[in-house]
């Protein structure tokens, strides 16, 4: 009844079938009028064509209007079912995620508000218990059972298995995000009084890598989550000396090898589903961020922190991500924000980045994202310059990159040994990797963008280029 009458209205399709049956009733009577005067005996057993419409003109004369109407409006009638029922289903999954969605992040909220830090952990350790204990029974547990009728199916044990890892696997989110919710609400507090906050942050960072050794070689959004909420407190000085101090619990290989694991996850998928490659590539960010954060400050410590990151292959986890997902403008800025933040005034960083080929991975990276946003403008009209997007971020941190390796350094003395990076050979590899070129369009196309106007500016004139040299455009009030 909901497709013909809804909140006690009729529908277009209940107005169709409600019109249609008196015609074809009407249509009915008059077939029967005529064969009983073409035969000259009434019969009840005469019908009308069951074509709905006529298609020749001896048709049109030979079947009654009202039948033809009717068929024609019944035919209507069924097509608009058929369109609602469709619309229905793809309208009732959109309110059903939606309305999932809102009950997620009510419930994370309210751990966040109601729980203790300690309480939370607690809960975090125990479903990442759970979890363990299913993956454990569900290995042990023969896959598939052949019945005695000669069937084979999973058993109920089996289902039921699968259904507690996944129930586990959905509150370590929950507990991981509501963690991240009270730190963020207390990031104020973390960089005016971080020795307060020091017993909070330890207990999250040890929440977060117990997820990410129990996780990493199977769940990308619990994973995600444990990244997330390792972002948020990588800068507190407790966090980095832990990691820096106790290597083997702590150490960098472990979110660092995480990321590793799903990227090989998703390069064995030829065709993913939409929501898992927006997964994939969701940790990918979250890990580049990450690892940015830990190298973003200029003392002692930070350093050290950035020089574990290259040992433990960060720099080149943060290429191969943006390789992989280069189309996913929130991946490749951040991983070259992270890139900028590890090598930024660390010669040592800069020589592992240029054997990396990281020269040309950056200027690939910059021409795809200027080729994307060259067809926004196509669409959106030559005029159009959005200048706080993420291409427009990711182009920056980008054009920051080839202008921190090719800048004029002084010697980087360590105490034992200088490092020098050879500023012909770098300018060489970069002219040949295509820096005029990308340079000038990134130029081109940002052109009230200060900072990507003066680095270019200097980057063009130091590497020799000869010819028309962009002009920055003042930024005006509309724009």
């Amino acid at each position: 009844m909901g497709m013909l009458v809804k909140n006690g209205s009729m529908t277009v399709a209940g107005g169709l079938f409600t019109i249609s049956v008196p015609l074809l009733a009407v249509g009915k009577y008059h077939c029967i009028q005529q064969k009983s005067k073409g035969s000259g005996v009434s019969s009840d057993t005469s019908h009308c064509p069951s074509v709905p419409v006529p298609f020749t003109r001896e048709s049109w004369t030979s079947i009654p209007f009202q039948w033809s109407l009717g068929s024609l409006l019944i035919f209507i009638a069924i097509v608009a079912v058929l369109l609602e029922f469709i619309s229905f289903g793809k309208g009732s999954r959109n309110k059903n995620e939606n309305n999932h969605n809102k009950d997620y992040e009510e419930e994370v909220q309210l751990v966040a508000e109601h729980l203790h830090h300690d309480e939370i952990v607690a809960k975090i350790e125990e479903n990442i218990m759970s979890y363990s204990q299913s993956s454990m029974s569900n290995d042990t547990q023969p896959k598939e059972i052949i019945h005695c009728d000669g069937n084979s199916g999973k058993s109920t044990k089996d289902k039921n298995t699968n259904d507690t890892t996944a129930r586990a696997a959905e509150k370590v989110v929950v507990y991981l995000n509501a963690l991240t919710f009270q730190i963020s609400s207390k990031h104020k507090e973390i960089a005016s009084f971080p020795d307060e906050m020091s017993e909070h942050c330890l207990l999250c960072q040890d929440a977060a890598y117990r997820t990410l050794l129990s996780f990493s070689n199977s769940n990308d959004q619990v994973v995600s989550s444990a990244l997330s909420l390792l972002a948020i407190i990588a800068k507190h000085p407790a966090v980095c000396q832990r990691t820096l101090q106790l290597p083997d619990r702590y150490g960098l290989h472990i979110p660092i090898q995480a990321m590793e694991r799903s990227l090989k996850r998703s390069k064995m998928i030829s065709n993913p589903r939409k929501e898992d490659e927006f997964l994939a590539a969701e940790l990918q960010r979250k890990a580049s961020l990450y690892l940015g954060a830990l190298a973003d400050g200029d003392n002692q410590i930070v350093s050290m922190v950035s020089k574990k990151i290259i040992e433990n292959d960060g720099l080149d986890a943060i290429l191969n991500a943006m390789n992989w997902f280069r189309y996913h403008d929130e991946v490749v800025n951040w991983g070259l924000w992270a890139i900028f933040m590890i090598c930024f005034e660390n010669e040592e960083n800069k020589q592992f980045f240029v054997r990396m080929d990281g020269i040309q991975k950056v200027v690939q990276a910059l021409r795809i994202i200027l080729k994307d946003y060259s067809e926004i403008r196509k669409k959106r009209g030559a005029d159009f310059v959005d200048s706080n997007s993420l291409m427009v971020q990711a182009t920056r941190h980008g054009v920051a990159i080839l202008f921190d390796i090719l800048r004029h350094q002084d010697e980087y003395n360590t105490g034992e040994r200088s490092h020098f990076l050879d500023l012909v050979q770098l300018r060489r590899i970069a002219l040949n990797a295509g820096l005029h070129s990308v340079v000038l369009e990134a130029m081109q196309s940002f052109r009230k963008d200060t900072e990507i106007m003066m680095m270019g500016h200097q980057m063009l004139i130091a590497t020799g280029y000869v010819g028309n040299i962009p002009e920055f455009v003042e930024r005006t009030s509309d724009s």
